[in-house]
């Protein structure tokens, strides 16, 4: 019997090759090509039993080569297997099976023998070879759909488990059961614990199939979805804008929008990662070939099919946050309403749409009426689920911020205290509130608090990190294990006589790859251990080769006999001419906004320090390297007074920027200098009257003068008991 054949379709050639020789030694017969055109062809002639094919193809994709393969192999029974590099939502795989006839659907990485025995299991075992498992010919399935989560038992639910929104509390009606569980009897001896929450009643009017929204509504309607795993369509309408939000299973898949700004060019075009020229030839492209814009970019490679993936979730998600700037909406479900075929899909939880709305578009106003309102309650933990699903979206700052909500603060209190300042703590509690993973609750004294507490699940119990985050994690530990085996040459990647531009990239690259940033939300602590070591390890060897003489030492210490070029020849040690130095510094300019936009702070500041390096008197570089170092404190030898110089900087290159005046007021106000801060905040106003920020933060600092002064004179004052 003739071995069976493989048609494999792949455009990476390392992996087309690695993959076609892993098989033939298998002894299936394998022809291998980079697109779908001539894979289709080959098909044609040679009626293979399985084609492999990727997804992001030139020209006719991979779900179309599925079909159309499916279509022409009917009357033999071909098989289709589909791999995806960027596509790993349930809805791409479960369009892949359905919609486009794929047998089967493997989104990278996954194991190669997984992949294996899909095949042996498709076309069987060839004959000259055994398989490669006895188990094969009943393979695990390779993927599961969830069962339906049964909610889990819980434990009766004290007056404290209902979130509240008003400030209104009622006293609650009857005592405390007098039996307790097992875990809370055991704490009996514990100290008496701080007041307990009464029980507030709220009753919140039920979301319908349609109806007004206002934003602090559409929150909860999205949280609400999410909980219930919708699936279908929700339409969101404000005047002349439209937006169609895709759901799966209570995820956001893909979401359509009537506003040109919000597509996926204009906004890559707007974040700088594509320049105006990069734009037009692929709008360009798109028009003549019909080819989808993602795909383009990534052929002309402009981006990679990771940069790719991570600036479509992105599009997704701020697609959905500007809803928030809506005064108010209308909205309508349609149940079991499906995407459109030639969607692109990529799963957004409804956490991260909320929360990104309120921390950027949410109008400030709402939210100080119900500070006012609430800043009296206290704060209290929702559901654990809840909890450990917001934590894998939250900022170390904002986690400590979740941390102080066990009954003991009230929301003036926690607010006042978070690092975030006071305006960020707010919007986030909103959202917090909103998604019901913190609760707000007047309260009275009680002795036992124990069975009112919310334990927040361990780090075990969270979302498990994507594929991708796995492959991230990966590389850092392999780049940690061979690091003290390398030169600083060879640690950065780069020759002896690497040019100063070229050394520079190559650091950013690495220090993108495995900044403390990158791993700061999700992973455990012995990794974030370990990328704070590289990067330390990798600034040490950019500070080293930066400086030519440095590198001179450094080579001769390693006994190499290169050297970098002579210092005579033109560019290299010296300072580039004055075009150069604008080109240069305005690449590093757009690196440091690119890192800003993925709260990467530590590369930002690298790279705006580096813009403002090489052109000191530009204004702009400088205002947002103090921006950048405001956002991020966590660095070595970096503070409060490191910012403050950085802004006054650039304040002597622009003396009316209103912008750099409130960061330094922001300043103050962090170094405990409320005087200082409130004449700053003046500044800022007088120089932009209009700017209601502004006129918050000096509110806010001329309150919390007043309250210090009020406290002195009642302690000095203070009668004697």
């Amino acid at each position: 019997m003739a071995a069976k054949s493989i048609l494999l379709i792949e455009p990476d050639e390392a992996e087309r090759q690695e993959l076609a020789e892993v098989l033939g030694r298998l002894g299936y017969r394998v022809e291998a090509v980079s697109g779908s055109q001539e894979g289709l062809r080959l098909f044609g002639q040679n009626n293979h039993d399985l084609v492999i094919v990727e997804v992001l193809l030139p020209g006719i994709n991979g779900l179309q080569v599925s079909k159309i393969a499916k279509e022409q192999g009917e009357s033999w029974g071909v098989r289709v297997i589909i791999v995806s590099k960027i596509y790993q939502s349930r809805a791409m795989e479960r369009d892949a099976l359905t919609r486009f006839k794929a047998d089967a659907y493997f989104s990278r990485p996954f194991p190669l023998i997984n992949l294996v025995e899909k095949i042996n299991q498709l076309i069987g075992v060839p004959e000259t070879r055994a398989p490669l498992r006895p188990r094969a010919a009943a393979p695990k399935p390779e993927t599961k759909e969830p069962p339906a989560a049964a909610p889990e038992p819980a434990p009766p639910a004290p007056p404290a488990e209902k979130p509240v929104a008003a400030a209104k509390a009622e006293k609650p009606s009857q005592a405390p059961p007098a039996e307790k569980p097992a875990a809370a009897a055991k704490t009996e001896k514990t100290p008496p614990a701080p007041p307990v929450a009464a029980a507030p009643s709220r009753e919140e009017p039920p979301l319908g199939e349609q109806g007004e929204f206002e934003p602090r509504l559409l929150g909860r309607l999205l949280a609400k979805l999410g909980r219930e795993r919708f699936g279908g369509l929700l339409e969101l309408k404000h005047g002349d804008e439209l937006k169609h939000v895709y759901f799966v299973e209570g995820k956001i898949v893909f979401v359509q929008s009537t506003l040109p700004d919000e597509h996926l060019g204009r906004m890559l075009l707007a974040d700088g990662v594509l320049t105006e020229e990069q734009y037009k030839n692929a709008a360009v492209q798109m028009a003549e070939s019909g080819r989808k814009f993602g795909t383009i970019i990534t052929q002309m490679g402009v981006l990679s099919s990771e940069d790719l993936y991570y600036h479509l979730v992105q599009q997704t998600r701020r697609k959905i946050a500007r809803c928030f700037a809506w005064p108010a909406g209308h909205f309508i479900l349609h149940r079991d309403k499906k995407y459109p075929a030639e969607a692109t899909t990529f799963e957004c939880e409804t956490f991260a749409a909320v929360l990104d709305g309120y921390r950027q578009h949410l109008a400030a106003a709402p939210l100080e009426a119900d500070y006012a309102a609430n800043k009296d309650l206290h704060l209290f933990l929702g559901e654990a689920r809840e909890v450990a699903a917001a934590r894998v979206h939250l900022t170390p700052d904002e986690r400590e911020l979740l941390a102080a909500a066990d009954g003991r603060r009230t929301l003036g209190e926690a607010a006042g205290e978070s690092p975030l300042g006071l305006m960020a703590a707010l919007r986030l509690t909103g959202a917090l509130v909103c998604l019901d993973v913190v609760r707000l609750a007047a309260v009275e004294t009680h002795p036992d608090l124990e069975s009112y507490r919310t334990q927040v699940p361990p780090t075990a119990d969270e979302p498990e990190a994507d594929p991708r985050f796995r492959e991230q994690c990966r590389e850092l530990k392999s780049f940690f294990v061979r690091m003290d085996d390398l030169n600083y040459f060879d640690l950065l990647g780069v020759k002896l006589d690497v040019e100063p531009e070229a050394l520079h990239q190559a650091y950013v690259q690495l220090e993108r790859k495995f900044h403390p940033d990158v791993f700061t939300l999700k992973a455990p602590q012995r990794v974030r251990n370990m990328a704070e070591t590289v990067s330390r390890r990798l600034k040490d060897a950019y500070d080293t080769l930066k400086d030519p003489r440095a590198r001179r030492n450094y080579a001769r210490k390693l006994g190499l006999d290169a050297a970098p070029k002579p210092e005579a020849k033109a560019g290299a040690g010296e300072p580039p001419e004055e075009a150069d130095k604008e080109k240069q510094a305005a690449l590093a300019y757009q690196e440091g906004l690119m890192a800003m936009e993925k709260q990467s702070y530590w590369p930002a500041i690298e790279s705006f320090r580096r813009a403002a390096e090489l052109l000191p008197k530009k204004s702009e570089y400088r205002a947002k390297l103090a921006w950048a170092m405001f956002k991020f404190l966590d660095a070595p030898n970096l503070n409060w007074e490191d910012v403050e110089q950085a802004a006054k900087q650039a304040l002597l290159l622009d003396t009316e920027n209103a912008e750099l005046m409130s960061l330094l007021g922001r300043v103050k106000n962090r170094q405990d200098d409320d005087e200082g801060a409130l004449r700053y905040f003046k500044n800022a106003l007088a120089l932009d009257p209009h700017n209601t920020e502004y006129k918050r933060d000096l509110h806010y600092t001329e309150q919390r003068l007043k309250k210090e002064k009020d406290d002195k004179t009642r302690s000095v004052f203070r009668k004697r008991p």
